[in-house]
């Protein structure tokens, strides 16, 4: 066994070491992304349910109906999508999609059973955009005969500009017309009914139609890897934990294998911080700035996005990395505070040497005197050749206590 202890410690303390590592960055990442309730938490606090109606009329640009076309860059329009689509339901259907995910990831489903209907959304958004542009134009007074606005072909576009009311333009036949084109028209969410087919690529950009399902083809392990990741930080950590034993029983002694435990853990824990500071600068500093949207107001709040979660989970670096740090010095600081014990042959060869050349012959202080009075004449001779056989000692009687002498009986005779 000692000749295999040290090439095993020189084995496994690196790898207890890494395994240490492995389970503060896992728990750094699975804590955010492991549950749904930290990401809606990192999506709500983003404020990025503010923008996402932005990003998407901006994207959209324009619907279009018979030829007929009707922008959505227009303030009118803008104003009665956020009427119709409010930042609240942005994010609970979101939300929904989220739950719906992780019971897929989680086993309980098959696959998301999701389902976000805008149809009555939509159908709101065109409502209102007319109600809008009927009250708007409503509102302007009639143009004077002559003037070179007076016969304008009204354009929805630049209806934020518009003065007065052309020469025969009806409020209430161009509001019917936008309502009617928004309704009907291309260009802005002409699949109304979102499922979770509609996450399977493969079913978009005009491509042959797939005969299975990505849940049941690509994705099908996806729940099974998921599972095991969620669970992979605790199993990592015990790990750890029992390399760490396995350590303190290897060493040579109790007190040497918990000072090697502690000063690994508080390594570990230095460099956890030190990568927890450095993803910080990197994120916020390097990569968030190169995120390059069309959307100005959505470019903000997706970097405002990122910038959160690269806080979360770097927060969740910092808590390990400070935990590693106390239990280290505390097992430095334990291994100081406990008394060395008496070393064992194990523990001797265990410095080098073995037992028999640690072992200390002492001469005896003092030599022990013979009684001259024993030594007989023949002992002189005893080795001599021919010399006669040396007479067995009688033993010496044993003292025995004197008992005190009795007064003589005086007699006395009677004349």
């Amino acid at each position: 066994m000692q000749v295999f202890r040290r090439p095993l410690l020189v084995l496994i303390a690196p790898f207890f070491v890494l395994m240490l590592y492995l389970a503060a960055m896992d728990y750094g990442i699975v804590r955010i992304v492991g549950d749904p309730g930290s990401i809606k938490k990192v999506l709500a606090s983003s404020g990025i349910y503010d923008s996402v109606l932005t990003g998407l009329l901006d994207e959209s640009k324009a619907v279009s109906n018979d030829g007929d076309s009707t922008s959505l860059q227009s303030s009118t329009i803008k104003v009665a999508a956020e009427k119709a689509i409010t930042p609240q339901f942005i994010q609970t259907s979101t939300e929904t999609v989220i739950d719906s995910v992780y019971r897929w990831l989680d086993g309980t489903t098959t696959v998301p059973d999701f389902k976000i209907d805008l149809t009555a959304t939509k159908d709101t958004f065109a409502l209102k955009a007319g109600e809008a542009v009927t009250v708007k134009l409503a509102s302007l007074p009639a143009c004077a005969p002559g003037s070179p606005v007076s016969a304008q072909v009204l354009d929805v576009d630049t209806i934020d500009s518009v003065v007065c009311l052309p020469i025969g333009v009806s409020p209430q036949a161009e509001g019917a017309k936008v309502e009617q084109n928004i309704k009907g028209g291309e260009g802005f969410l002409d699949h109304p009914v979102f499922t979770a087919a509609d996450l399977d690529i493969s079913r978009c950009c005009g491509g042959t139609e797939p005969t299975t399902s990505i849940y049941e083809s690509d994705w099908k392990n996806l729940p099974e890897v998921f599972q095991v990741v969620k669970v992979s930080p605790y199993a990592i950590g015990l790990l750890a934990l029992l390399l760490g034993v396995v350590i303190v029983f290897l060493s040579s002694t109790r007190r040497k294998g918990l000072r090697r435990v502690g000063i690994s853990i508080l390594i570990v824990g230095i460099l956890t911080l030190a990568v927890s500071y450095s993803a910080i600068w990197a994120v916020n500093d390097k990569a968030i700035p190169n995120i390059k949207l069309n959307n100005a107001v959505l470019q903000d709040k997706v970097r405002i996005l990122a910038k959160d979660v690269n806080r979360k989970i770097t927060t969740n670096y910092l808590q390990v990395g400070t935990v590693y740090i106390l239990v280290g010095v505390g097992l430095i600081a334990g291994t100081l505070l406990i008394k060395p014990g008496s070393k064992t042959n194990d523990d001797l060869e265990g410095e080098g040497q073995t037992a028999e050349d640690r072992i200390e012959l002492k001469e005896p202080v003092k030599a022990t005197p013979f009684d001259e009075d024993e030594t007989s004449e023949a002992d002189e001779f005893e080795d001599t050749p021919g010399a006669p056989p040396k007479p067995k000692k009688k033993p010496a009687p044993k003292p025995t206590a004197k008992r005190p002498d009795k007064p003589a009986t005086k007699k006395i005779i009677i004349q």
